[in-house]
């Protein structure tokens, strides 16, 4: 049997106290909660590859709960491995998420880029299963943040990596809240709302009224309410200016409803929530223009 090789990365979970005591609960539960983002994380990268959590000794009078991440590898010492790096990557893309959410559900969305606050944001495919509200992990975490959030003695958390204790994750008392489990959706099971950004080339427009704009999207003719208001002023206003195969770059909301006889989603409605561009066709280059 080929030998183990084992690499480690050091973790820290601090809990922000100008008080000598702190909560128990509230300490035992961050732990458990930052434990399991890790093992969910590390559990959809790899299966080949062993993920150790170890607990060291605490400093006396800290609040720190030092933590080594051990991979585990069976023959030949590897160079190095991405596992921990993604891992831990993971793990502060699931917490700059959090923030930007505002507690706030995550989008439902089937594409790695998705529109929050007005802003891109990058959400790889584990981060968003992490930030499910189905994930164990997010579970534990709203727990900790809740028993954190009852010791008034605790200003915040961050996650430190490295011998060198770089700060790559930090948690005001002020973020707590956005932590908290998302009460259940609104929307019928069978029925589920999809956000994506897109080019979509203008079929018809509607200058005045609430009347919905007509677009060639992926081949199909869609109709659609526009409800950014600066966008619909500029156009009223004269503005925006269009003319034949012209595009706009939109963040689309899709509504879509659960077909029975094929257990598939089906789109039933689309609004455009925002529109980022107005592209101008291209007009073509006439041989009489050389």
């Amino acid at each position: 049997m080929p030998p183990e090789h084992d690499t480690t990365e050091s973790l820290v979970v601090r809990l922000a106290s100008e008080d000598s005591q702190v909560n128990a609960t509230a300490v035992s539960s961050t732990m458990s909660a930052v434990v399991a983002l890790i093992i969910e994380a590390q559990q959809q990268i790899s299966e080949n590859e062993q993920l150790l959590i170890k607990a060291r000794p605490f400093a006396k009078g800290s609040f720190e709960i030092p933590l080594d991440l051990i991979l585990v590898t069976a023959g030949a010492m590897l160079v190095s491995s991405p596992l921990i790096e993604t891992v831990l990557d993971i793990l502060q893309n699931y917490f700059d998420i959090k923030r930007s959410l505002k507690g706030a559900e995550p989008p439902t969305t089937t594409t790695s880029t998705v529109t929050i606050d007005g802003k891109e944001v990058s959400i790889g495919t584990i981060t968003l299963n992490l930030l499910s509200p189905t994930s164990n992990a997010n579970r534990q975490m709203a727990a900790a943040t809740a028993e954190l959030e009852k010791d008034q003695a605790i200003s915040g958390f961050e996650l430190l990596r490295g011998d060198e204790r770089v700060s790559f994750v930090t948690v005001a008392r002020s973020e707590f809240s956005y932590y908290k489990s998302a009460p259940p959706s609104a929307l019928p099971p069978n029925e589920r709302d999809l956000r994506s950004r897109e080019m979509l080339s203008i079929a018809s427009i509607v200058f005045e009224g609430t009347g919905k704009w007509r677009f060639n999207r992926q081949g199909h003719i869609i109709a659609t309410k526009i409800e950014d208001a600066e966008f619909l002023e500029r156009v009223q206003t004269g503005i925006e200016v269009f003319g034949a195969g012209d595009r706009l770059d939109v963040a689309l909301l899709i509504h879509q409803t659960l077909d029975p006889a094929t257990n598939d989603y089906l789109n039933k409605s689309y609004i455009i929530e925002r529109v980022y561009g107005h592209e101008k066709r291209q007009k073509q280059q006439s041989l009489l223009d050389n």
